[in-house]
């Protein structure tokens, strides 16, 4: 696994205070891609673009008015979840919350954070029916909109065989965490509930799990965006992941 770095190539900058993202030219969405995003089949980029262009007020989003956009198929014996939204540091938890509620359990999943303020979001998850996923648009609005209804815990089993790793490369602007455990329910919104607590922002990751375990890889920096100092905050983090209620 190459882990790397994805520097902002666009000029453009969200507007924070209004929630609005800057006018795009229509030609300049995969410009605001990061590099691993460019690595994708065609036909996953084009979904991608798809779901962006069909965002309610697309090119100038505002994601007050509209929190999330979100695509759903089937994808082998499961699930394939896109999300779009800001890139704010509950994203990923309220996709994966979001998910849980509905019974899906992760299998994978990738973040695509945009140089314009943006976040692509990919999951793909097994465990409900059809029927049990109706209602999931509504369960990301809820959550992204930070409405009571929204912010419901999904089921947690017990934490099982954690282990954790970090480091910072030479040179890196990121830290890299390495997460090793029994793949239980509930395992990747504990840890990214950890990260939101400890202000802790996601860069990069890849989640996968099979046979039973799970290991999920994490590019993180501080508020601040400067690496972490790993072997001072992994005990806070194990702490927080153990802590979810």
């Amino acid at each position: 696994m190459v882990l790397e770095s994805f520097p902002s190539t666009s000029p453009f900058q969200p507007h924070v205070a209004t929630g609005l993202v800057a006018l795009q030219p229509p030609d300049a969405e995969t410009a605001l891609m990061p590099s691993q995003w460019q690595e994708l089949a065609a036909p996953q980029r084009e979904k991608h673009l798809a779901l962006i262009r069909k965002h309610p007020g697309s090119p100038r989003r505002s994601f007050v008015r509209c929190p999330v956009s979100h695509s759903l198929e089937p994808f082998g014996a499961g699930w394939a979840l896109t999300t779009f939204s800001a890139d704010i540091p509950t994203a990923a938890l309220d996709t994966v919350a979001a998910i849980a509620l509905h019974g899906g359990s992760i299998r994978s999943g990738n973040f695509y954070p945009r140089s314009d303020g943006s976040l692509l979001f990919d999951a793909q998850f097994h465990g409900p029916t059809r029927k049990e996923l109706e209602g999931i648009g509504e369960t990301l609005l809820a959550r992204f909109g930070g409405t009571p209804a929204g912010k419901r815990t999904p089921f947690l089993e017990e934490v099982r065989d954690l282990k954790i790793a970090g480091y910072t490369p030479e040179g890196s602007p990121y830290t890299a965490l390495e997460v090793r455990a029994a793949d239980t329910r509930g395992l990747l919104y504990r840890i990214l509930r950890a990260f939101v607590v400890l202000g802790i922002r996601v860069t990069r990751a890849e989640v996968n799990s099979a046979a039973g375990l799970a290991h999920d890889v994490f590019l993180l920096t501080d508020r601040k965006k400067m690496p972490l100092n790993a072997e001072r905050e992994i005990p806070y983090i194990q702490r927080e992941i153990l802590a979810a209620k």
